[in-house]
């Protein structure tokens, strides 16, 4: 039955699926990403090979391992798991077996790479980079979004990420996302600062929310608000600003 299924998913995304350019730092990979509702595969070898990795497969195991002497990764054939450097991390999907070929989410492998992915639709074209975050920026954005998102969705967690960059980028607001948080201009701005879980550590899934928010991955467009109704009645947010959509606890307002 799961032979089955797998068959079902490799038909549906080979006959729906597009292909997109991938690139690192500006520069061409040669390496060809196959587009599916949203998630990018690579094929793993012509991939890491691209950095110089060693790439085995064994058909005994249905498994491919990636290495360089210093990093490894294991991918199983139909798991979403993949195993690197002996710790189990959860991809977004599967990886397939197609035609020989083996196919890797490319989003899931690039932040173990440490890569940064954007996207760029007119071009049809993924870009990889390796850019590091601001470890101030990251360290506060993480910390406010776990205090005010803990226990919501990816989409949850981003967009209060996002809202604090939008507030970043607005003239009304300080520019930076320390000063963005602590603002008391019109009173606490959010109360993770007031009741001290703002200084609480972050969680793996809060850490990647930022880091998703300051790659310019956003789920409110230009929202500078947010409010839990339910420990904010009739907030001024809610009586003064369009709304714009709901997330989770959250009501999100432009």
């Amino acid at each position: 039955m799961k032979f089955i299924y797998t068959l079902i998913f490799i038909i549906t995304l080979t006959a729906t699926a597009y292909a997109a350019d991938v690139r690192l730092d500006g520069n061409s990979t040669n390496v060809t990403a196959l587009v599916h509702e949203g998630t990018s595969y690579v094929p793993v070898r012509a991939f890491f090979e691209k950095f110089y990795l060693n790439v085995e497969w064994s058909p005994t195991e249905r498994t491919v391992t990636v290495s360089d002497g210093s990093n490894s990764f294991i991918y199983k054939i139909d798991s979403p798991h993949v195993t690197f450097n002996g710790n189990v991390h959860q991809m977004s999907s599967n990886t397939f077996l197609h035609d020989g070929t083996t196919y890797v989410p490319l989003r899931s492998t690039a932040e173990l790479c440490n890569l940064t992915v954007a996207w760029n639709g007119e071009a049809n074209r993924i870009i990889l980079s390796n850019e590091t975050y601001d470890e101030k920026d990251l360290y506060w954005l993480s910390r406010i979004i776990h205090a005010e998102a803990q226990g919501e969705s990816m989409d949850g967690k981003i967009a209060v990420g996002n809202v604090v960059l939008n507030r970043v980028d607005d003239k009304d607001f300080p520019n930076d996302v320390y000063s963005v948080i602590f603002d008391t201009n019109h009173g606490v701005q959010f109360t993770p600062t007031a009741n001290g879980t703002i200084y609480n550590n972050p969680s793996p899934d809060s850490i990647k929310a930022a880091k998703l928010a300051l790659d310019s991955y956003s789920v409110v467009a230009n929202c500078l608000y947010f409010v839990n109704p339910v420990l904010s009645p009739s907030s001024w947010a809610e009586q003064n600003r369009p709304f714009y959509k709901k997330i989770e606890n959250h009501l999100f307002f432009c």
